[in-house]
Formats: structure tokens, sequence, C-alpha cells
């Protein structure tokens, strides 16, 4: 089953998560576990109930990523599928990298971000950025 992403494009990256379309109330990115296949339908809306124009539309390329602020990802989706209205993204959560930085802690905290480029003109934006939490626990 998917995680529903609604990102408001009019919002800073650090408050664009959304938690609806139809209701766009920030909220907190809660947690990640350490071994995890996490699928994500991302959808982004406008801030005032509808769609943003480019959600669900060609012509862009897109990066998941959790990792340190500013630095290399421990993880990253760059596959996407077109679903109705978004994309649906698969962030693999059992790469090496998350269980190094783990080791033995219970967590650690990382930051997660959404990153769209236009094909057309290479202009990246990030319009995700926001903290979470990785578990260190194999589900």
């Amino acid at each position: 089953m998917a995680t529903s992403l609604y990102i408001n494009t009019n919002a800073a990256p650090q408050t664009a998560l959304v938690s609806r379309q139809d209701y766009p109330s920030p909220v907190s990115m809660t947690s990640l576990v350490r071994g995890d296949e996490v699928v994500f339908d991302i959808y982004l809306v406008d801030g005032e109930g509808g769609y943003d124009a480019t959600s669900g539309a060609a012509g862009f390329t897109f990066k998941l990523g959790v990792g340190p602020m500013g630095q290399t990802y421990y993880t990253q989706a760059t596959t996407f599928s077109s679903i109705t209205n978004g994309w649906s993204m698969t962030l693999d959560m059992s790469v090496a990298a998350i269980s190094a930085a783990l080791g033995n802690l219970a967590s650690i905290d990382a930051t997660f971000e959404f990153q769209v480029t236009t094909v057309a003109t290479s202009k990246r934006r990030t319009y995700l950025q926001v903290p979470v939490t990785i578990l260190n626990q194999v589900n």
C-alpha cells in the first residue's frame, strides 16, 4: 500500500507537506524504518484545494531522497510511474548507507526531500525538505 504525499507548491519546502489536496494544512513527516521499501504516491497541490498544473504531467524527472541536510543522500529514488494527478516512487530503506549511519543507534535524524527537474530546461526545484527520523529496526 502506498503512502500519499501531498506537496503544496506555493509553500516553502519546510512547510510544504500537507494533509490532503483539499485540506492544505501542514503536517510533519514522522519516521521511516531501516529495511523497509516504501511506496509513495506524490501529488503536487496548489494550497487552495486543487492540484498544481504540473502534478502528474510529463516532461519532468524526480528525485526523492533521505539523508543529512545538504549532504549526499543515504538513499534516493529517481524512477517513477505516472498515476492520476501524480507519480508513484519507491524508496529503498535497506541500503548499506542507512545501516552504516545508524550503526548501533536506535534512530537518527535526517532530511526527506523531493526535487523536480524540468527536462526541457534542466531547471531543478526542491518542493519538499522536511525532517524525518530513521528508526533502526528491521520489519
